[in-house]
């Protein structure tokens, strides 16, 4: 956290980019009830997921510059971060340049990284170790959901001993997800491998269900303990 800044480092809320929010009135409807929620700041995770979601520079910004000026009209402060949820395939280890789909926090750059759901250590490994030479920590996006983390919750140790923050939606928590998910989830916080939790909210229908999941992490961690899971160094 940057003083008292509680953060949401991944979420799919601007508009038109990507599987998240379609308009600009759910755009709002999601940022309006993170706040209300507890959230004051944001990192926009949009996909780079080459052969589904490709936006460009450009098309970003102007969904962001359209958010903002909509929060302005509405008196709503909250600063927003560009960053991308970044799906590790050859055009992400081919990008020339990396800090372009990364994000600065706190005077950091971090890339946030998705895996395949039967993703090999190795070659996640590897590219998180360039990332590192080139002055970027890597995320390990939504940790529970991976079949290895599944079989072995302890396996990410892999990752955090090469230096990524593992980061788990707070969704996954909720009674009414997948059974081994929600069980990955669980293990992850009961054995205290989670660095970051996140909404990775994409529509203002789960708004609904991630009021009931900070419920029950404030339960389980308590009522001021959860905030230091939103955030970032």
């Amino acid at each position: 956290m940057i003083g008292s800044q509680v953060l949401d480092m991944h979420s799919h809320f601007l508009p038109n980019l990507d599987d998240g929010a379609r308009t600009i009135e759910e755009s709002l409807q999601i940022i309006l009830g993170l706040v209300d929620l507890g959230i004051d700041a944001f990192v926009a995770t949009p996909h780079f997921y080459p052969g589904r979601y490709m936006p460009s520079d450009r098309q970003i910004e102007e969904s962001l510059a359209l958010v903002q000026a909509e929060m302005t009209k509405i008196g709503l402060k909250q600063k927003i971060v560009l960053g991308r949820e970044c799906f590790l395939d050859v055009e992400l280890l081919t990008h020339s340049n990396h800090k372009n789909v990364s994000f600065q926090w706190n005077d950091n750059w971090y890339q946030l990284i998705e895996l395949h759901h039967m993703a090999v250590h190795g070659a996640a490994l590897e590219y998180g170790a360039y990332l590192q030479s080139q002055g970027i920590r890597p995320i390990l996006a939504h940790a529970e959901r991976y079949r290895s983390t599944m079989l072995d919750p302890l396996s990410v140790d892999d990752y955090r001993s090469a230096g990524f923050i593992i980061q788990v939606d707070i969704r996954s928590f909720l009674p009414g997800a997948q059974k081994d998910l929600r069980k990955a989830a669980f293990s992850l916080l009961k054995k205290d491998r989670i660095d970051v939790i996140a909404t990775d909210i994409h529509h203002s229908s789960q708004l609904k269900g991630l009021r009931e999941a900070f419920a029950l992490l404030k339960t389980e961690v308590g009522d001021e303990q959860w905030r230091t899971y939103f955030s970032l160094a």
